[in-house]
């Protein structure tokens, strides 16, 4: 369905696309941040965000930030020169920039980040900084926001496309049956890793106190990153689990909430977490 309203918004609005290495990345910023621009840079690495943020002096923003971490850092993006943050900050983050530089990652996330220069159209030249192995096809990109125009990103979604088809298609014969057993609930949660959907998470706190903006919500995946001493619920405490493997999580944490009645909160061991920065 066309928007017409919105492509009279963008009728002079462009876009002009270059590539450039790694180590470009905090010169390129600093300088167009130097005349005047504002500057989004996307990596997918919290800690290159973090050792970039820090040495830009800019606002940082990723999923392992605690919620009051988080929503201090997004009171700041009004008035940020620099912002670097991971694809944490393509959605829900309403504000407009004159420069991204971004990783090549999925197209859909280089899409969502792109979505954020020159936010509200009208007469804008939004500059676009890639890098990574996939940088180049993106070269190709003339059109940025309205999918539906000859030369846009379309055509590099195509296996992302896929992939959500594949999950449609898991989740309409799981609605479709009208009784599952506890048992077969189980082997299927086992089975998916935790999570019908892309990943399983959980929920780390870095005090002792468990309330909810000190904690912050990451992937099963990212534990194995992250200095977990306990596993806390209202009842109980008990060892940390394993995370060698996800499936080592998942198993812990069906025991856990047989022991405990609840899915048990990580808590990070003291002085792990930089406030405004996330874990060391």
């Amino acid at each position: 369905m066309y928007d017409r309203e919105f492509e009279n918004l963008l009728k002079e609005t462009s876009y002009v696309v270059k590539v450039i290495e790694e180590s470009m990345v905090e010169a390129v910023a600093r300088r167009e941040a130097e005349q005047g621009r504002r500057v989004l840079v996307v990596i997918n690495n919290v800690s290159k965000v973090v050792e970039l943020g820090k040495r830009l002096g800019a606002v940082v923003i990723h999923s392992a930030l605690t919620r009051e971490d988080r929503e201090r850092a997004e009171g700041k993006l009004g008035g940020a020169r620099i912002v670097v943050g991971t694809s944490a900050i393509e959605a829900g983050v309403n504000v407009s920039f004159d420069v991204l530089i971004t990783s090549a990652d999925a197209a859909e996330s280089v899409v969502q980040r792109v979505g954020r220069v020159c936010r509200y159209g009208g007469r804008c030249e939004g500059k676009l900084y890639l890098f990574g192995k996939d940088a180049n096809a993106y070269l190709s990109v003339k059109e940025w926001r309205l999918p539906y125009r000859e030369g846009s990103y379309r055509h590099l979604l195509r296996d992302k496309l896929e992939q959500d088809d594949g999950l449609y298609w898991l989740l309409k014969q799981i609605t479709q049956v009208i009784h599952l057993s506890p048992q077969e609930i189980k082997q299927a949660y086992l089975r998916y890793g935790m999570s019908f959907v892309r990943s399983g998470l959980v929920e780390v706190c870095v005090d002792p106190s468990l309330r909810p903006e000190k904690c912050f919500t990451t992937s099963i995946e990212r534990l194995s990153n992250l200095p977990i001493v306990v596993a806390v619920a209202e009842k109980c405490k008990l060892d940390p689990p394993r995370y060698e493997d996800p499936q080592d999580y998942v198993r812990w944490v069906i025991d856990a909430v047989g022991i405990c009645g609840e899915v048990p909160k990580l808590l990070m061991e003291e002085g792990s977490y930089e406030p405004g920065y996330g874990p060391r």
